[in-house]
């Protein structure tokens, strides 16, 4: 098992391409799946005006998915954006093609 600290960048537009001040964002909603997004669990929701991280603890090996949902003060709640990555703290695998050439 491995932990993890997550961090991210508040976005600075809105979907429309119009800019987004930092006081009309509410916080930001992040969720872990590890089974290809099919189940979501919430960790966190992180408000604009803290530091934008999070840390996990006790991953288990596999491939996992970190979800950021961002949400402005009048309740409105960007698309997600989904962000993969591995864990594993397995021992290295065993050398292959071996050649022993005997004179």
């Amino acid at each position: 098992m491995r932990d993890a600290t997550i961090n991210w960048v508040l976005p600075t537009e809105r979907e429309s391409g119009r800019p987004l001040p930092l006081s009309e964002i509410a916080g930001t909603q992040v969720s872990l799946s590890a089974d290809g997004g099919a189940n979501w669990t919430q960790i966190d929701t992180v408000p604009a005006a803290d530091p934008q991280t999070v840390s996990v603890q006790d991953l288990d090996n596999g491939d996992w998915i970190v979800r950021f949902e961002v949400a402005d003060t009048d309740g409105r709640i960007g698309a997600p954006y989904d962000h993969a990555f591995v864990s594993d703290d397995t021992a290295p695998g065993q050398v292959t093609n071996v050649e022993v050439i005997l004179t």
